[in-house]
């Protein structure tokens, strides 16, 4: 900064709907993986769920690196 002059503080709400949405997922694999563990079973509505979301998270990633890219 002493030398630039200035300080780039950087608002990514994107960034924090990224985490909060992963900690979603978490909780329903964590979920899923008890239920698993009690019962033996799994039901392949639970799986694509879990597809589902990481797919969601994926995009949403990429999204936010897109407009990381674009900080100049």
């Amino acid at each position: 900064m002493a030398i630039d002059g200035y300080v780039i503080k950087l608002e990514l709400p994107k960034l924090k709907e990224m985490i909060r949405l992963l900690g979603i997922a978490n909780n329903n694999i964590n979920q899923i993986a008890r239920s698993l563990n009690s019962t033996g079973r799994i039901y392949e509505a639970d799986i694509q769920e879990i597809r589902d979301r990481v797919d969601g998270l994926y995009d949403y990633a990429r999204k936010i690196l897109d407009s990381l890219s674009k900080i100049t």
